[in-house]
């Protein structure tokens, strides 16, 4: 039984990030989840061992404890350090293979593309890659139909309204 739940507020420099991948927005399970909580200094250098946990990789939520304790003391910015966090993640990572979860090596791909989603949101990217760190946000869609009647063919494209249109 949960009695009681403690959610820490976040330290000057320091930064949670979230992400759920589905097929779709609503009514269904996703693929792989994660959650970062980061923080850094002025310079952007990785003060404190972060929190990284991915779920949908195994039965259980997976904490990327060797991923979190390589970027401890190193600059977010600098392309080895996204390499070797990359690396390591993909090394840490032991996804399980139930029948109707997405392969594995998407899964694990998922992962490794939320690190780097979230190491670039976090730094001060080039304008070629920043996008990638930005969340998208999707335009309200909307659709119309139109059907053109040809009187010649009457009664069969006629346009009939339907009596409870009227009330």
């Amino acid at each position: 039984v949960l009695t009681a739940l403690n959610v820490p507020t976040l330290q000057a420099g320091e930064s949670f990030v979230s992400y759920k991948i589905m097929p779709r927005h609503t009514n269904a399970h996703a693929y792989v989840n994660a959650a970062f909580r980061i923080r850094l200094d002025a310079n952007g250098v990785v003060q404190g061992l972060p929190v990284i946990v991915y779920g949908g990789i195994a039965a259980f939520a997976c904490l990327a404890s060797r991923t979190a304790a390589y970027l401890v003391g190193k600059k977010l910015s600098d392309p080895a350090t996204l390499s070797g966090a990359m690396t390591m993640l993909q090394s840490e990572l032991v996804p399980d293979s139930p029948p109707v979860a997405s392969s594995a090596a998407y899964r694990i791909s998922l992962a490794c593309a939320l690190l780097y989603k979230t190491i670039i949101s976090l730094v001060d990217a080039s304008p070629r890659v920043k996008s990638a760190g930005q969340p998208y946000v999707r335009a309200l869609s909307s659709g119309q139909d139109s059907y053109d009647t040809d009187p010649a063919e009457y009664p069969v494209s006629q346009p009939a309204p339907k009596l409870e249109a009227l009330i």
